[in-house]
C-alpha cells in the first residue's frame, strides 16, 4: 500500500455555502400549503435549479478558471445562487387559477414565474461559513 508522508492537502476557508430567503412566506411558496380549502401549489425552485446544474462540470470549470480551491468553491456556490434566481423567474410553475398578484398584476391560470412583488426574489442571500 502506498503511503504519502508529507502531503498537505488544500484547505477550504469555508466549508458551507448557506442560501437563505428572508421573508416569512418563503417556505409556503416552496412547499405549498392549503388555506380555507384552497390549494396553493408548491413551487420548489431550489429542486428545479439543482436539477438543471451539472454539479461536477460546474465545479470543474470553476477550478479550471482559478486553480484555487477556495475560489472554485465560492464561484460554484455563486452558480447555484444564480440558478435559484433563474428558476424563480422562469414561467414554469403551473398555477390552477387566475390571480391578481399583490403587485396588482393580473395573471391567468397556467404556467408562470413565482415573482410577484420581487420581495422573495430579492431576499435571497448567500453566506459562507
Amino acid at each position: 500500500m502506498a503511503r504519502i508522508e508529507n502531503w498537505n492537502p488544500p484547505k477550504l476557508d469555508y466549508t458551507i455555502a448557506r442560501y437563505t430567503w428572508d421573508v416569512d412566506y418563503a417556505t409556503d411558496v416552496h412547499e405549498g400549503f392549503i388555506r380555507d380549502g384552497i390549494i396553493f401549489p408548491a413551487r420548489p425552485w431550489t429542486d428545479d435549479a439543482l436539477g438543471r446544474v451539472d454539479v461536477e462540470e460546474e465545479f470543474r470549470q470553476a477550478w479550471i478558471d482559478s486553480e484555487d480551491l477556495n475560489e472554485s468553491f465560492r464561484d460554484f456556490a455563486q452558480v447555484i445562487f444564480n440558478e435559484f434566481r433563474v428558476s424563480m423567474a422562469d414561467p414554469i410553475w403551473n398555477w390552477p387559477r387566475d390571480t391578481q398578484r399583490k403587485s396588482g398584476e393580473y395573471v391567468e391560470a397556467g404556467n408562470r414565474n413565482i415573482i410577484d412583488t420581487q420581495e422573495l426574489y430579492n431576499s435571497q442571500k448567500l453566506e459562507f461559513e
